[in-house]
């Protein structure tokens, strides 16, 4: 039998996912571990808080006054008010700080992203699996993502310094729904079932292949 446990959560980056192998790794002790994304790793710095690592809310739950926060919650007027004022003042702090859409600002993406990979694979090793009677495998994939119109060059050039870049590790699913009908998106990143059930097969056939054929018993 296969036991997947998915810890998926809307809108966390693997940067968050690098975190939770610390808590879940030791309870669960996984055969194999994989990280899907490739959105919420680069466009998402681009939307929300453009702090490579940072959670896309950050800016809000840890530096936003706890006083404008309150009447964001309570109130629906000053919530329209404040809200709109609160994505500005974000932008503006923020997007200074790190130099926004500069060469530097996308390095500092792409670096992240694959250190990452990296500290994310170290950590799985660093435990046995007992399918394997040797180390936890690591893999990541990297996702298709729908760049639509209003994104600039900027996303681009992220996302493929970061295809350019991916260690042996990680697979490049980028385009593996080149040949679906664009009404399979939701958005930029979401599909309809039909486009997440032929992504399940690419993964499944990729882990049988590489990992799991050789250890069936």
């Amino acid at each position: 039998d296969v036991v997947v446990l998915n810890y998926a959560c809307g809108g966390a980056h693997h940067r968050q996912h690098l975190h939770m192998l610390l808590e879940f790794l030791p309870k669960f002790k996984p055969d194999i571990v994989v990280f899907y994304g490739g959105n919420n790793e680069t466009v998402q710095y681009y939307e929300a808080d453009p702090r490579p690592g940072y959670p896309m809310n950050f800016f809000y739950e840890a530096e936003f006054q706890t006083w404008k926060k309150f009447l964001i919650q309570y109130s629906a007027v000053l919530s329209h008010i404040l809200g709109n004022k609160f994505e500005a003042r974000m932008h503006n702090v923020l997007n200074n700080r790190v130099k926004y859409k500069s060469p530097e600002w996308k390095q500092s993406i792409i670096n992240n992203y694959l250190e990452t990979l990296h500290f994310s694979r170290i950590i799985s090793e660093s435990f046995k699996s007992d399918l394997f009677n040797e180390n936890t495998k690591f893999i990541a994939v990297f996702q298709p993502v729908r760049i639509m119109s209003g994104y600039d060059s900027d996303v681009m050039d992220i996302i493929s310094g970061i295809r350019k870049r991916l260690p042996a590790y990680a697979y490049d699913f980028y385009n593996k729904y080149d040949n679906l009908p664009e009404s399979i998106w939701y958005d930029i990143c979401h599909v309809k079932d039909e486009a997440n059930q032929l992504m399940a097969d690419e993964i499944s056939e990729l882990l049988i292949n590489k990992y799991l054929k050789k250890y069936k018993k």
